[in-house]
Parts: structure tokens; sequence; C-alpha cells
């Protein structure tokens, strides 16, 4: 895909089902993150998917860094825009 050289993993942010990780290119590392706790256990992979808060919770996977962040239909749900910006 024209866009994603050198992207090895991307961390989808309000990730719900994991719709985004169909649309991606295989070889791609997916991680997910989303706030409602059913969406992530529904998962059942707890070394790529974490239940964050994004006003309240530390940065997920121990802070490690993505070549690629996504999310859609998230940022109006949290307080802290600035900060989130640094996420």
């Amino acid at each position: 895909v024209a866009g994603l050289e050198g992207v090895r993993t991307v961390l989808d942010v309000g990730c719900g089902p994991a719709a985004m990780r169909a649309v991606l290119p295989p070889g791609l590392e997916y991680f997910g993150v989303d706030v409602a706790p059913a969406v992530i256990d529904a998962q059942g992979d707890a070394d790529h998917f974490e239940v964050v808060d994004l006003d309240r919770s530390p940065r997920p996977f121990g802070g490690r860094r993505f070549d690629l962040l996504t999310c859609s239909g998230v940022f109006e749900y949290v307080n802290d825009r600035e900060g989130f910006m640094r996420f």
C-alpha cells in the first residue's frame, strides 16, 4: 500500500472491534486501545489490545512507540485534548 513504506507497527486509538486491522496490509503488527473493556476482551489478545481511558490512563503498552497512529471518532470524547495530542 502506497504511503506505508517503513511502517511496521500500528496503534489504533478507539479501535472498537478492530475493523481497521482488516484494511491494513499483511505483515503490520496491529495494536488497539479502547475505553470499553468488553470490546477489548472480545479481541482475546492482551499482548495487542488494552483498555485505555485517554483522559486518565498512562500510555499503553508500556510506553512503546509506534510507526503509525490512527483514530476515528475519538477526539470529541477526550477532555484533555492537548494531552491527547502528545499521546
